[in-house]
């Protein structure tokens, strides 16, 4: 499946910063060409709680043109050009 997360600065480099996840299914066998059904969007602004949106489970196509072990692009069925940076996880 697909789970994005993207952090997002709201307002310039000092602004508040908001977490935002999409959650999806894959369809296809091809893993350059995908369907993708969107099961699930939400957003975080801390300190305040995290807020699910439901979708009315659009599908979507993502079409990757390059990917290595940091970065992917990918277009969209619509034309959207997508460029995506591993999120490295901090051990501690």
């Amino acid at each position: 499946g697909v789970d994005n997360r993207v952090l997002l600065r709201l307002g310039g480099p000092k602004g508040p910063q908001a977490n935002v996840r999409v959650v999806g299914d894959l369809t296809g066998n091809d893993p350059l060409d995908l369907g993708v059904t969107f099961t699930s969007f939400s957003v975080e602004i801390p300190p305040g709680p995290k807020i699910d949106i439901p979708l009315p489970r659009p599908n979507g196509r993502l079409r990757t043109t390059y990917c290595d072990d940091d970065m992917r692009l990918s277009r969209g069925g619509r034309g959207g050009i997508f460029v995506l940076k591993r999120m490295t996880t901090q051990k501690g």
